[in-house]
């Protein structure tokens, strides 16, 4: 069958940079490097600084979907007594740490390298003990970064000072020493202050991508915008990086000055809450186009929690930068500001309604949906509808049940705008 939408031929470069950033990976070793495993939302600019090849587990997680190897490894984690409501996405990891440490053959689309070491930057409460786990299941250090969990924005403004000496000093005094010891190596700041450059040189063209995107009709979907993070998570500081964010921002400007739109006859724009269901991505956002429905922006892609303010990026404070990011706006932010930046982006985006991923696995994130939702309806009258599923693990996912659910939403927008037509964005 056709597909219903117009794709970005840049997004077919993805591939091609996922895979040699595996392949420098899976070789590493040979080439006297460390191996370093990753979880949380990075960047992970000082292992790029010593030259360390690293895995992101997180991303991880959506690369077996997309090898449809997911499955195997849920269900071989859970045959080893790993519990069905555990992360999905750290249970992926858990089964190729298991396989790699009893000798048991990987699959060769998602081979892993044995790591030196666990680095983990905790903006989960989950990321500490999945680094933990890595390390206790292949007897390698671990190391962790923790993150100030913030409650609001006064809590933000009060005590940023002390946040931020909380989290530099982790840095100077923790992971500079750390990868010191595990590379033998004095740690190279200048190196790091080419990777801050490109990253912020990086983000301006991300942000004008996002800008891009509150076009009508939207010259691209979730589903790209999704994929693209990979070069955000997986290549963060390397020109490849950069190179591929000029090429997107370039593609979708030309989009717009011909008219072209991901999905032709755009009918419906709509919002997405949490983490994408990987291994139906595609099938969802063919469903949607079959309705004229795009998505146009989420949490995932557009929230604060990436790399967004290209001034924070200082080649000068290289160290400063990083933790400058790391504390900058994020989920947690507290219920309150995360409900002012929905409502804001759903002006900005001219969003029709909401469909928020009940994500099965990942209840830390899936807390207060619900009054979210009718805190906006409440705000904005802004019709959502709410489905069960998970990231990783399809054994949740039920296609009778999105589609139901889908057609609902689109029904009530269309009763909403016959009864009171939304005013067109300034």
């Amino acid at each position: 069958m056709p597909s219903r939408t117009n794709r970005l031929k840049i997004a077919a470069s993805i591939g091609p940079l996922i895979f040699k950033q595996r392949e420098d990976l899976l070789h590493a070793h040979e080439q006297g490097k460390k191996v370093a495993w990753t979880t949380g939302g990075g960047p992970f600019l000082p292992l790029l600084a010593m030259d360390i090849q690293y895995h992101h587990a997180p991303s991880y997680a959506a690369w077996t979907c997309g090898r449809k190897q997911n499955v195997e490894l849920l269900r071989f984690c859970e045959s080893a007594g790993y519990a069905i409501p555990l992360c999905s996405y750290e249970k992926v990891s858990d089964a190729a740490a298991i396989k790699i440490r009893d000798g048991i053959p990987q699959a060769e689309p998602v081979i892993l390298p044995r790591p030196d070491f666990v680095f983990a930057l905790s903006g989960c409460p989950n990321h500490t003990f999945w680094a933990e786990n890595i390390g206790r299941i292949l007897n390698v250090p671990v190391h962790v970064v923790e993150m100030p969990m913030i409650r609001s924005r006064r809590d933000y403004e009060e005590n940023h000072d002390r946040y931020r000496a909380y989290i530099e000093r982790q840095i100077t005094e923790g992971s500079i020493p750390f990868l010191e010891k595990m590379t033998g190596r004095p740690f190279d700041y200048d190196r790091m202050a080419e990777c801050v450059a490109t990253l912020r040189e990086v983000v301006k063209y991300r942000n004008r991508s996002l800008q891009l995107t509150k076009h009508v009709p939207a010259p691209c979907n979730f589903s790209e915008f999704g994929m693209s993070q990979a070069p955000v998570m997986a290549l963060a500081g390397r020109p490849e990086s950069l190179v591929y964010f000029e090429q997107f921002n370039k593609e979708l400007e030309e989009r717009i000055a011909q008219g072209i739109a991901s999905v032709p006859g755009e009918k419906y724009r709509l919002y997405w809450g949490h983490i994408p269901v990987w291994y139906a991505l595609g099938h969802l956002t063919e469903l949607l186009a079959g309705y004229g429905a795009v998505v146009v922006c989420a949490a995932y892609t557009h929230g604060p929690g990436f790399p967004s303010d290209p001034e924070v990026f200082n080649p000068e404070e290289p160290i400063r930068a990083l933790v400058n990011h790391l504390l900058g706006p994020g989920r947690n932010f507290g219920y309150e500001g995360q409900l002012n930046w929905l409502a804001e982006t759903i002006r900005d985006y001219s969003i029709d309604g909401l469909i928020y991923h009940n994500h099965q696995t990942c209840k830390a994130l899936d807390t207060g949906q619900m009054d979210t939702l009718r805190d906006l309806d409440r705000r904005l009258r802004i019709p959502s509808v709410i489905v069960d599923c998970d990231a990783v693990d399809p054994s949740f996912y039920n296609e009778a049940e999105w589609d139901t659910k889908i057609r609902a939403l689109l029904e009530t927008i269309d009763a909403s705008r016959a009864a009171r037509p939304r005013p067109l964005p300034q």
